[in-house]
């Protein structure tokens, strides 16, 4: 079964033009890849927060949609390679502890 995963955060202070930088950069596009080689896990896609409102949404600055292929990829990231390098080169440089993960069903997605 299929999971999806939404990692909501707040960018540092100062940090979102570099942020926008490092997801353009071939540094993220080798995470991307070595999370997926040692995991099964895929990054979908960012989404920036445009305009505040009351929902949890819009709480965070931005949001990764993640793509889980079952819970043993859970395990496998835990102890991962790729885990440490996507908390050493995206987690502390730009988005510290602010961050939240949720499990949504593909149900949860509007056709």
């Amino acid at each position: 079964m299929t999971l999806h995963w939404l990692l909501g955060y707040k960018i540092k202070e100062g940090r979102a033009e570099a942020f926008v930088a490092y997801l353009k950069s071939k540094s993220f596009k080798r995470l991307r890849g070595q999370l997926l080689r040692e995991t099964g896990i895929k990054i979908i896609a960012t989404y920036f927060t445009v305009e505040p409102s009351s929902s949890e949404i819009h709480d965070y600055d931005a949001w990764d949609l993640w793509e889980v292929p079952n819970y043993a990829a859970i395990d496998r990231y835990v102890a991962s390679k790729a885990r440490d390098r996507f908390i050493r080169s995206y987690l502390i440089p730009y988005v510290g502890s602010s961050y939240k993960w949720i499990t949504v069903q593909k149900q949860d997605f509007a056709e």
